[in-house]
């Protein structure tokens, strides 16, 4: 692996990288978390992290060794990484994907949907309703219920599906339906709110 600054990531290993002043310190450890436990945690606890602050290449070179142990479906894996440090480059290529995705915006080709998983329902519904004003949105979800993982109370998970069933019905949009070990409870929910026609 190699960084787009010339600086070879190799292979993990027992030498901390280095900056300027001494070892960089690793932003899972202020998490008291491993990599594979970022990785792999919930997105309420990813909502909550500081994506303005650099992160060490050690901290990349072992993400990128946990994502590319997931299945694919022929179990091939022929991804290639490039790690993008010097700060004119990022910039460069954030404006290329910029001026890509408004071209894409723009063509009347993105569709897209916004809702509260059951995961996050424990975090409410504030600020959803705006996000369904825009052209692109064409379903609210994905919501229900997960009482598998019970991230977020399974009361909470009711009323905030209860509320997401009446935003897709008050916008017109449709539904995109989460439900996990709670078929009875989701179908109950959906009897009693209505179903969008879409």
């Amino acid at each position: 692996m190699v960084a787009v600054d010339g600086s070879n990531l190799g292979d993990a290993g027992p030498d901390p990288l280095r900056g300027p002043m001494g070892p960089l310190p690793s932003p899972t450890m202020r998490l008291n978390l491993s990599a594979d436990e970022l990785l792999t945690t919930t997105r309420a606890v990813r909502k909550r992290l500081d994506l303005d602050r650099d992160v060490p290449l050690e901290v990349i070179r072992e993400c990128i060794e946990i994502a590319v142990q997931g299945p694919t479906g022929s179990n091939a894996q022929s991804w290639h990484w490039v790690v993008v440090t010097d700060p004119d480059k990022k910039r460069a290529l954030g404006d290329i994907y910029q001026r890509a995705f408004t071209y894409y915006r723009e063509s009347g080709l993105a569709d897209a949907t916004a809702g509260v998983h059951p995961h996050d329902a424990k975090d409410g519904i504030e600020g959803l309703e705006a996000l369904l004003d825009h052209p692109e949105v064409v379903a609210v979800g994905e919501c229900g219920l997960d009482f598998h993982y019970d991230h977020s109370p399974r009361d909470q998970q009711r009323e905030v599906f209860a509320a997401q069933i009446a935003l897709a019905l008050a916008h017109d949009l449709a539904l995109v339906i989460h439900t996990r070990e709670a078929w009875p409870e989701t179908f109950d929910i959906l009897a009693a709110e209505g179903v969008p026609e879409r």
